[in-house]
């Protein structure tokens, strides 16, 4: 089910252009050396418009991202920024509450542990739900 969601959402993105042309990561036809030669690119062109300007470059490792996304403003975001409504959005919903979690380590097993934010780990939604946390700042990124 997840597969078919991740189709239907991603042609969604793509026919109202929704997905971000900077957006590489987990994106089909897309790699880190695109990535890489997209943002090279970008250095020399600001280098040749303004060649006395220094040009600076901002890094962030989001460690456990995925693990710190907030639901709630996840779906508000889908629902007021871009439109996904109904169905997929309910269907999104569900997927994403009442999430739990057990640990194996050698014979042994955890608890239940119930998780309360963050979008699932090795879920092939994950990938294209996380970066629409973090749509606000990229899109600030661009404009400095």
């Amino acid at each position: 089910m997840e597969k078919i969601i991740l189709e239907r959402l991603t042609y969604y993105l793509n026919s109202n252009d929704l997905l971000s042309i900077v957006q590489y990561g987990f994106k089909r036809g897309h790699s880190t050396a695109d990535q890489i030669l997209y943002f090279g690119q970008r250095v020399r062109d600001s280098q040749n418009l303004r060649p006395s300007h220094h040009t600076v470059a901002v890094f962030l490792d989001l460690s456990k991202a995925f693990d710190r996304v907030w639901r709630n403003k996840l779906i508000i975001k889908l629902f007021n920024t871009f439109g996904i409504r109904d169905r997929a959005l309910s269907w999104i919903f569900d997927f994403l509450k009442d999430r739990e979690i057990r640990v194996r380590f050698r014979d042994s097993l955890s608890k239940t542990f119930r998780l309360s934010q963050g979008v699932p780990q090795g879920s092939v939604l994950s990938p294209l739900l996380f970066p629409y946390t973090l749509r606000a700042l990229r899109k600030s990124s661009l404009e400095v």
